[in-house]
């Protein structure tokens, strides 16, 4: 398997995700004093969401705008005939 570029940054930016979820999860445990116990990985996850809405949500305003389509290709017209197709043979009279 051969990643580009485009494909280690996506998973790059996963991990990362996935890492500002679990660490949001930590400090939410340690302001509260508290645990989410067997809830952890699941607060980890919906944490790790809302971390990857808020990053979406910031550089929403910076994504450059997708380019418009390419144009069709024009079709040129003109006032020459083409050939036509001959005329089948006709079945022979039997008369």
């Amino acid at each position: 398997m051969t990643l580009d570029k485009t494909g280690w940054l996506s998973i790059l930016t996963g991990g990362a995700v996935a890492a500002a979820g679990a660490g949001l999860a930590y400090l939410a445990e340690l302001s509260t004093g508290g645990t989410f116990g067997k809830l952890g990985p699941l607060a980890a996850a919906v944490l790790a969401v809302l971390a990857n809405t808020l990053r979406k949500a910031l550089l929403s305003n910076t994504v450059a705008p997708a380019a418009p389509p390419a144009a069709a290709p024009a079709i040129e017209l003109t006032n020459q005939p083409t050939a036509a197709a001959p005329d089948p043979p006709s079945p022979k009279s039997p008369f």
